[in-house]
């Protein structure tokens, strides 16, 4: 049995999108008080116009950033060509930040203009810490939560970004939400067209991955054709690239998934609970957030293996399960590896599972026999 990686959007939602009003975001203002909403083609974008009204409101054009070292390459790359200085701060085995490290190097050198705080796979992380120290150091706090679906009880004082399409099945999706405090001075939206070439090569791929799973046809022969994502080069920078809006036919088809969001919610919790089930207990596996708080949409199902994570991955990838790792880390952390040493390691051995919604009972079932076996067969070590 073949399990997909990501939900697949549904036939008649497709054609019910060409005749929708597009969405304007207002899911992402239901926990939040105040404030307002701008959408992008993905969570990138709005991070570097996050961080452009952050530093606008401190009278800047320019200034430093500091962020997590478990971060992905990919997002810095706009942040890199509008020339912010980006250093990164060491996290924990827990993913927490080590907050004696920050505060030591705050003290040794000087505060940033903005500090990251990362909600990883959708667990809300230690916000009142950040807000403590940020107060403290007069430093402004940015919380990237392109893992979690919908605004979680606590935010709303801070610019937030989130990713919604690395939850549902839309072709593009970025949400910044500004609070009240701050001057908007975001990018205008300059995309008012379809991007017809890019929406129906999206299309075609999501329809292929229907048929391979009628037809049991393997993910991973197909694996680059199907997480083909939309291009960036980093060329947007201040707004000028139409690419960094997103389309009207995303908007179109958001606004009919945004009626179903705790469906969403409640089949994620759902699966993530049942994978808990599976692996609890097992030697060298470790659940790295074995408490599913209330309201909580999880992302994916991150695991911490003793060893072998690459060859865990290919086993599972033979029983048609699209297991997967963190993307590359930023060339700053691996260059000073003895700075960085728990993101490195947690890089080597987090495991990430899938646990959308769209996935049915026979292939949760599937899914959570297959890691129980092959984690059992490892005969892993113990973690330290």
């Amino acid at each position: 049995m073949t399990v997909h990686f990501a939900p697949i959007p549904k036939c008649k939602s497709l054609v019910k999108a060409l005749f929708s009003s597009p969405s304007n975001g207002n899911p992402w203002l239901s926990e939040i008080p105040g404030g307002s909403v701008h959408l992008y083609s993905r969570g990138l974008y709005a991070l570097a116009d996050g961080v452009k009204i952050i530093l606008g409101n401190r009278g800047k054009n320019e200034g430093k950033v500091w962020l997590p070292d478990y971060f992905c390459k990919e997002p810095l790359i706009l942040l890199r060509n509008n020339n912010i200085s980006l250093d990164f701060y060491p996290i924990k085995e827990d993913l927490s930040p080590d907050w004696d490290a920050i505060e030591n190097d705050i003290r040794k050198t000087c505060s940033p203009d903005i500090l990251i705080l990362v909600h990883y796979f959708g667990f809300p992380n230690q916000i009142d810490k950040a807000r403590n120290l940020c107060d403290i150091y007069k430093i402004d706090l940015l919380e990237d939560a392109a893992h979690m679906l919908l605004p979680s009880n606590g935010m709303g004082q801070s610019v937030v970004i989130f990713s919604p399409r690395k939850y549902l099945p839309i072709p593009e999706g970025g949400v910044l939400y500004i609070p009240e405090r701050f001057t908007d001075n975001s990018t205008e939206n300059v995309s008012n067209s379809c991007k017809y070439k890019m929406v129906s090569k999206w299309i075609v791929r999501r329809l292929t991955q229907r048929i391979m799973l009628i037809f049991h046809i393997p993910w991973y022969k197909f694996k680059k054709f199907l997480q083909r994502g939309v291009n960036n080069n980093g060329q947007y920078i201040s707004g000028n690239n139409s690419e960094a809006f997103p389309d009207k036919f995303t908007l179109r088809l958001l606004s009919l998934i945004e009626q179903d969001l705790d469906n969403v919610i409640e089949k994620r919790r759902e699966n993530y609970v049942r994978l808990c089930q599976a692996v609890n207990g097992i030697k060298g596996v470790r659940i790295l957030f074995p408490t599913l708080q209330d309201k909580v949409c999880p992302y994916m199902f991150p695991i911490i293996v003793s060893e072998g994570t690459d060859l865990i991955k290919r086993k599972l990838q033979d029983h048609g399960i699209p297991a997967s790792s963190w993307p590359d880390l930023p060339d700053e952390v691996l260059e000073t590896k003895d700075e960085h040493e728990s993101a490195i390691w947690l890089r080597e051995h987090i495991l990430l599972l899938p646990i959308h919604q769209d996935l049915s009972e026979k292939q949760m079932e599937h899914l959570a026999t297959a890691v129980s076996n092959v984690l059992r067969e490892m005969d892993l070590s113990l973690i330290v």
